[in-house]
């Protein structure tokens, strides 16, 4: 339990630096990590537990909160391009949805840029990609395995970008198939049978 002094939010902001108090934002920032510190009648064991997905307790405060502290959000509006017309969506997420969404914010918040690491994200979240150069310069085409497992919203949020591990100066594509079902040269170059199979 906290003691009284820590429940008030006026405490931190007390320790704030001057540059601090007065840059914009920052008493917006406060509010939430204070929110989280005190709303939350809980243990860092029972975070973990709601993030396992395990209980089933009503966590959807806990979570809109983790949510909002990174910098994403259970409701959004999502667009993206379908032979070349705007599609315009407002997605309501689920606890599972935004669980992957918080995950891959904080993924795209420590990206370094190396492509085993590219990898090991979409591993992380859970989403099975295949991923290629295209015939364009810095631009890399993301396939989405078409898994049963995946909700309408998961599909809608990758094809809008917002899965997407990225890297400066790169344009991405993605799509969705069944990549179970696809052959892989291991040239763009290649033509039929005159190429090796690619890995």
């Amino acid at each position: 339990m906290l003691i009284e002094k820590l429940k008030q939010k006026e405490y931190y902001l007390s320790k704030l630096t001057m540059f601090l108090r007065n840059s914009y934002g920052i008493e917006e920032q406060v509010e939430v990590l204070w929110k989280v510190l005190t709303d939350i009648d809980t243990t860092i064991d029972d975070v973990f537990y709601a993030l396992s997905m395990a209980t089933t307790e009503d966590v959807d405060d806990l979570f809109n909160k983790l949510a909002e502290l990174i910098g994403t959000k259970r409701q959004m509006d999502v667009t993206y391009l379908v032979n070349n017309v705007p599609q315009y969506y407002t997605l309501t997420l689920t606890n599972a949805e935004l669980l992957r969404a918080i995950k891959t914010r904080i993924l795209q918040n420590n990206y370094v840029g190396t492509f085993e690491e590219f990898i090991s994200n979409y591993q992380s979240i859970g989403l099975e990609v295949l991923i290629y150069d295209t015939e364009t310069p810095s631009t890399v085409s993301i396939v989405l395995n078409d898994s049963p497992a995946l909700t309408d919203n998961d599909k809608k949020l990758f094809l809008a970008g917002n899965y997407t591990i990225r890297s400066v100066g790169i344009v991405y594509q993605h799509s969705i198939l069944d990549i179970t079902r696809l052959a892989i040269w291991d040239a763009i170059t290649s033509v039929f049978d005159n190429a090796q199979w690619g890995e």
